[in-house]
């Protein structure tokens, strides 16, 4: 949605008009048997309303699917949250399982869908809740144990990591990988 700070001979940056892309999927052409990552979201509170978070996290990131379709993308890997579930009574929950709902429909051979709990790491931008939480996380991330291990905090980075391995060897099918996966 803007430029990164970060350059790399192997890294393409392509700045994207998202609301001509919701129109048409062709607007964006991704290079053939590409592998998509898609790490877009915001929070309600950024976005002003349910409906514009909705845009953002689902109608965005669904579009980019949709261009990845178009253009014989071997596969797409999504970063979503943990607890995502279409049928969830919880907003933020229920628009990233309909999401992941949604993208495995497109078609793509490879879906991917990565679930982590709290991340860690640095942002750009000032998220309070999560600060507050990312401080307190070691604490009590040794106090989650059996069915509670799943919300321990998730290094960003180590999730970065399982992608990029993904990348390499994509194989057919949806996958689902949850909180815990990160932890080891």
């Amino acid at each position: 949605r803007r430029p990164l700070a970060l350059q790399h001979p192997k890294l393409e940056e392509k700045v994207v008009d998202f609301e001509a892309l919701i129109r048409d999927p062709k607007t964006l052409l991704l290079p053939p048997q590409a592998a998509l990552v898609i790490a877009l979201g915001t929070t309600r509170k950024k976005a002003g309303s349910e409906a514009a978070f909705r845009h953002v996290d689902y109608e965005m990131s669904l579009a980019l699917a949709r261009a990845a379709s178009h253009s014989q993308a071997r596969g797409v890997l999504l970063v979503s949250a943990i607890g995502a579930d279409s049928r969830s009574p919880v907003f933020y929950s229920r628009v990233k399982g309909e999401t992941e709902r949604d993208i495995a429909a497109v078609g793509i051979p490879s879906c991917h869908f990565y679930r982590p709990s709290l991340l860690e790491g640095e942002r750009s931008e000032k998220r309070s809740g999560e600060r507050i939480a990312q401080i307190l996380a070691p604490l009590y991330n040794p106090l989650l144990v059996g069915p509670l291990r799943r919300y321990r905090s998730v290094s960003s980075l180590r999730v970065a990591e399982m992608i990029l391995n993904q990348c390499k060897d994509l194989k057919p099918g949806c996958f689902h990988h949850e909180s815990e996966e990160f932890l080891t």
